[in-house]
């Protein structure tokens, strides 16, 4: 952006456009840091929450994701990244359990038991029951 394009603009405006032209967590956290009270405070905000929210998401990482909730309990994307930290626990478990099901199967077994502690089990058939095993 040239400094011309900036030039007759109060500060708090060139500060917004610079922070919604490069467009990252850092440039939104600089003008809510640098002007408080400013009547976009609650859109840097928010766009701030959908930046790091979506961040967290692109990485596929239970941890991410969690620390995302950590750090933003009153986003309006928590159940949403509740729902995918399931979403992540499950296709975990299924990788796991595709891992070893081939070799519990050889072994006779009827129900397959993922892991102790997971209350998930397939049988032969490979439909998925909720047990609970200790």
């Amino acid at each position: 952006m040239s400094s011309a394009f900036l030039i007759g603009c109060s500060p708090e405006d060139q500060e917004w456009k610079k922070a919604r032209s490069a467009r990252t967590v850092d440039s939104f956290e600089s003008f809510v840091a640098h002007f408080p009270v400013d009547k976009r405070v609650a859109q840097a905000k928010a766009i701030i929450d959908t930046l790091t929210f979506s961040m967290a998401v692109q990485t596929s990482s239970i941890d991410s994701i969690e620390l995302f909730c950590k750090k933003h309990p009153s986003s309006h994307f928590i159940d949403s990244a509740t729902s995918i930290i399931s979403a992540l626990r499950w296709r975990d478990i299924e990788v796991l359990f595709s891992a070893i099901s081939g070799k519990i199967a050889k072994n006779g077994k009827d129900t397959l038991l993922i892991a102790e502690g997971f209350p998930y089990a397939k049988d032969k058939t490979g439909d998925s029951k909720i047990e609970s095993f200790k």
